[in-house]
């Protein structure tokens, strides 16, 4: 029986009847009611000064509504709008926290998993030991809040938006995209958005015009590059964002079969190639290798495909030998001494300061005020410069959290490279597994390299791209389940 009283044959009751028809006929009412103060809403807006206020709420109710209707979509819909998520920011005012997209698919999805679970209309995997480390994790940066120069709304702000947020999306991933449609999918998506960001940083770069970015000025790297500035309003971030999306780009490119699919993933693979090269950015430049070399070493597809574009390699290879291209920019970042410099003091400085709380941490972001008071200076030129972030995000996490931040951070990434390597031993099909761990190689290169926690939609992708491909190792007992190519 669904409640009510019921008659003795089994056969719901008038009075029951009844009850049911005017509680659906009252949903129907405040449904009506809302949707159409929702379209007076933005008919007043669009017909007065605030157009785009009433495009960033249509655009987020759109997205809603597919989340509502059919989650999984929701979210590959989030992947492709995260890089232009400063365009769905919703500005609060009043000292409230603004909404922006991130926060708003992520507590729409977790409030709809949970209503889903409770109505028994979803069954929600298990908490793993990824989870549990996770929340460690998500913990010890929480204590570190207390001591934090960014006080405590900030403070949990901080850790909300760069830690939480990202760690949710492996659990969203794990249960929503985890099978080998979900896998397929997420990977056309991740390339899609990749691509974009690829192309968008290339353009900046090549002509010096801006996307969305929170900053007026470019800063230049050097006598022939600048700093891009689009979506982010770091190259760092820019980089290490464009970094993560390259492994399942290869391998949609490695596992397609039609030569359409093949030619297409190709052409978003090179935009994504393009764009972080030309952010100049080393770290990127490293993180990208792993991403490649890994699954062309342990995959026969890549291989394979490694076979047909490496003339192509070498044709650009020769044309870049012979002068055709200018190199200048790239070889004055290749020869620049002085951020390794940086880095390397960086590190000791931390290591110091870190040793006055080496349990609990000095306080969520610290840093810089503690290496100031510990006297480093680091100097450019004869122009002394600011204490800024340590460009390294274990020394951030050990300096703002200690070692109950640490240690969770650190056994989480092992165990995720763990399980990429088990994957990889207990099933013939290795490609997914080994795009895991050439990702989590090329995170560990990111990671130590510049302040990868500050990098929110990269730790986003990160952690997607992980928890859908375990979740889909977990959902199927066929050891080849992901035999089919990604088209």
């Amino acid at each position: 029986m669904n409640g009510g009283s019921a008659t003795p044959g089994g056969q719901p009751s008038a009075l029951a009847a009844v009850s049911d028809r005017l509680l659906s006929a009252g949903v129907n009412v405040v449904g009506a009611a809302v949707a159409i103060g929702v379209a007076a809403a933005l008919t007043s807006a669009f017909t007065s000064d605030q157009v785009q206020l009433a495009s960033v709420v249509l655009g987020l109710a759109t997205l809603l509504l597919l989340l509502v209707v059919a989650p999984d979509q929701g979210l590959l819909l989030w992947v492709v709008l995260a890089p232009f998520h400063r365009f769905f920011n919703l500005d609060m005012g009043s000292g409230l926290p603004n909404l922006g997209l991130h926060r708003i698919v992520a507590l729409s999805l977790l409030l709809l998993l949970m209503a889903q679970r409770a109505a028994n209309r979803r069954r929600l995997l298990r908490f793993t030991a990824i989870e549990v480390l996770s929340g460690l994790f998500a913990l010890g940066m929480l204590l570190s809040v207390p001591a934090s120069r960014l006080g405590i709304v900030g403070g949990i702000q901080n850790v909300f938006d760069f830690v939480v947020l990202p760690l949710l999306w492996f659990y969203f991933a794990r249960n929503l995209l985890g099978s080998k449609q979900g896998l397929a999918r997420l990977a056309i998506a991740i390339a899609i958005a990749g691509a974009a960001m690829g192309l968008i940083a290339a353009r900046e770069q090549l002509t010096l015009q801006t996307v969305l970015s929170p900053n007026l000025f470019h800063q230049a790297y050097g006598r022939y590059s600048v700093k891009v500035n689009s979506l982010f309003g770091s190259a760092a971030i820019m980089s290490m964002t464009l970094a993560v999306t390259v492994a399942v780009t290869f391998l949609g490119a490695v596992r397609a079969r039609k030569l359409g699919s093949r030619l297409a993933w190709s052409a978003a693979l090179v935009a994504i190639l393009a764009g972080l090269l030309l952010t100049y950015v080393r770290g990127g430049w490293a993180a990208a290798l792993p991403s490649l070399l890994v699954p062309a070493l342990l995959s026969r597809r890549a291989q394979r495909y490694a076979l047909y574009v490496a003339p192509l390699f070498l044709i650009l290879a020769l044309i870049v030998t012979y002068g055709g291209v200018d190199t200048r920019a790239i070889e004055e970042r290749l020869q620049s001494q002085k951020p390794i410099d940086y880095r390397v003091d960086a590190i000791e400085i931390g290591l110091q300061i870190a040793v006055q709380s080496p349990v609990f941490g000095l306080g969520l972001d610290n840093y810089g005020e503690a290496a100031l008071a510990a006297g480093w200076r680091p100097v450019s030129g004869a122009v002394l410069q600011p204490v800024d972030h340590p460009h390294n995000m274990f020394i951030y996490v050990l300096t703002s959290a200690g070692l109950v931040g640490l240690l969770p951070l650190l056994a989480l990434l092992g165990l995720i490279g763990w399980r990429a390597l088990g994957l990889l031993r207990t099933n013939r099909d290795r490609d997914w597994p080994a795009a895991v761990l050439g990702l989590l190689m090329g995170y560990g290169v990111l990671a130590v390299s510049f302040d990868a926690y500050r990098a929110q939609l990269g730790n986003m992708y990160f952690f997607m791209i992980v928890g859908a491909v375990f979740g889909a190792y977990e959902a199927q007992n066929d050891r080849a389940f992901v035999s089919e190519a990604v088209s």
